[in-house]
């Protein structure tokens, strides 16, 4: 099954997804059917306007043994997206179970999981930095300034412009 959306940002697509799928998954109907959700950069237009998040289209591509469901998915959509969205428009393809089949590769697992990498989650301790870089040079660059301007301002003449 494939539930695509359209007129909505694709990283909260991705959220919706992972909000949804445990719910999905505890349904006896959709025990063991793979579900992937689609998102991406679609813009919708009406009349020259964006349209985007006022319209979300929402096409479900669903097994045509899987179709008695649409309904629940729909509605389970539309509690998950009212936050989301204004109108949400429903498109139901149903597939014919002769067009459906899914290949894995039994070297890997059927998804990519999220994982808590520890290390990837903190940067690199770095030691900054917070003395004087020019420190060494300062004096050639006095005498650079001081050639460049023959005529320097002092704290005085500054103090008194205004």
């Amino acid at each position: 099954m494939i539930i695509e959306i359209m007129g909505m940002d694709p990283y909260r697509v991705g959220e919706i997804s992972r909000l949804l799928q445990p719910k999905l998954d505890r349904l006896n109907e959709l025990k063991d059917i793979p579900i992937l959700f689609s998102g991406s950069e679609t813009s919708l237009f009406h009349n020259g306007v964006d349209q985007n998040t006022w319209v979300v289209i929402i096409k479900l591509h669903v097994e045509q043994r899987l179709l008695s469901f649409a309904s629940t998915l729909q509605n389970m959509l539309i509690q998950t997206l009212k936050e989301d969205a204004i109108h949400l428009h429903f498109y139901v393809f149903p597939i014919q179970s002769e067009n459906f089949m899914v290949h894995l590769n039994e070297k890997y697992p059927p998804y990519v999981e999220e994982q808590e990498d520890t290390e990837m989650d903190s940067p690199p301790e770095q030691d900054i930095f917070l003395g004087n870089a020019f420190e060494k040079h300062q004096d050639t660059l006095d005498e650079k300034e001081a050639k460049a301007n023959p005529f320097p301002v002092t704290d005085d003449e500054e103090t008194h412009k205004h």
